[in-house]
């Protein structure tokens, strides 16, 4: 039986101090004074490390504030090279940085000190063993011993399924991932990042290289099984790559998962909810998520100043549903691509010009997806018999799914 310890009685128990967990409990401290925990399994926030750390500047400036520190920053970027699987290269440059590769374990920790300067309490090193109602609360078994008991419940547990599943919530869709840090990498550009479209590298995502200075670099990918192998593969064995890193020397190796999002998700059950990766809110095309951190967290925050986390759901859907929606329609096409069909995107795109001009915005995509859906279809036009072979490829990687 729990203590009746009243200091364990909090109004808003939190799980996850990563920015979801952090960044609610920030954003309902500014609307209320209800009492907040959060609840960290790791001794130190931040680490272990399961992101890429490719962030855009309009996200740090939603989640961080528009002061935020250049000690986070290892590089500004503008844009990418997109290879195709023969190496075609088509660039896509906003002209000027529109995103950041950030130190995530420095991110992190500065969120998690905002939150305690707002006034929640942090515990780190705290594992959440059980989960249980008990009358009108929540009753939380925790690895230091003892309990922690809370009206209301957020879950920003990242992609870890075990608490959502003993809530009764179905996990998001994860796609594995592997990720090096490297340095005395060669012909790096600072500003771009490389984006690898091939089928052996990744079966239904992609596989990249971020630019943290002039030789120091993260490459990673996602894909359904033998991360290790394909990864080992694509530093062996690109064409792009392989030269490039034969002498470098790997700092750090990052394991995670990608969430390819949706909106289908429940995100609220009574007075219980989730939020972050654990909720789905991510950005299907990319994984990409910091800047719908700072949307969600927002409005999870409104909802929990009025009792009433319906309102959370409802407004997440209203102001999201569209843009996740054409994201996962774009997302399901990409990876019914096979090589054949990559390759005759990345040709046919850069017909015109080696550059795409998409914009600015890397966060809502609906936009900069009918600019590349409109240069596509106009380079097609302009190539019956291209138009016709792309035709032919997409209808034999769909029957193929």
């Amino acid at each position: 039986m729990e203590r009746e310890d009243s200091s364990s009685f909090y109004d808003l128990a939190i799980i996850g101090c990563g920015p979801a967990g952090a960044k609610l409990a920030v954003e309902t401290l500014k609307r209320s004074e209800l009492r907040v925990v959060v609840l960290e399994e790791d001794e130190v926030v931040g680490r272990p490390v399961h992101c890429a750390g490719l962030i855009s500047l309009k996200g740090l400036r939603i989640v961080v504030g528009p002061a935020y520190s250049d000690v986070i920053l290892n590089s500004r970027i503008r844009g990418a090279k997109v290879f195709s699987p023969s190496g075609k290269c088509v660039f896509v440059d906003a002209g000027s940085p529109i995103a950041a590769a950030v130190d995530r374990a420095k991110l992190d920790a500065e969120l998690a000190a905002e939150a305690e300067g707002a006034g929640a309490e942090i515990r780190l090193g705290c594992e959440v063993r059980r989960v249980y109602r008990r009358r009108h609360y929540w009753v939380l078994s925790i690895s230091e011993g003892g309990y922690v008991r809370a009206r209301y419940l957020a879950v920003a547990t990242g992609v870890k399924r075990r608490i959502l599943r003993e809530l009764g919530f179905s996990a998001p869709r994860v796609i594995p991932a592997l990720q090096y840090e490297l340095e005395g990498v060669s012909d790096v550009d600072p500003e771009f990042v490389e984006v690898y479209l091939d089928r052996r590298y990744s079966d239904e995502f992609f596989a990249w290289l971020i630019p943290l200075s002039e030789d120091r670099v993260r490459v990673g990918l996602a894909s359904r099984g033998s991360t290790l192998t394909r990864l080992r593969f694509l530093l062996e064995k690109s064409p792009m790559l392989a030269g490039r890193v034969s002498r470098a020397r790997r700092v750090r190796v990052y394991g995670g998962g990608v969430v390819v999002g949706g909106i289908e998700y429940e995100l609220t059950r009574g007075c219980v909810l989730r939020i972050g990766d654990a909720a789905g809110q991510t950005k299907p095309t990319t994984g990409g998520g910091v800047v719908y951190i700072g949307l969600a967290s927002k409005a999870a925050a409104e909802a929990l100043a009025v009792g009433n986390l319906r309102l959370y759901e409802l407004a997440w859907r209203r102001v999201m549903g569209g843009e996740i929606r054409v994201q996962m329609a774009a997302r399901k096409i990409f990876s019914t691509l096979d090589n054949d069909a990559l390759e005759l995107l990345v040709r046919t795109l850069s017909r015109e010009s080696d550059t795409l001009f998409l914009g600015r915005e890397m966060d809502a995509q609906a936009k900069p997806l009918a600019t590349l859906a409109s240069r596509l279809l106009k380079s097609l036009l302009s190539d019956p018999a291209g138009a016709m072979r792309l035709l032919l490829c997409l209808v034999k990687s769909a029957l193929s799914l």
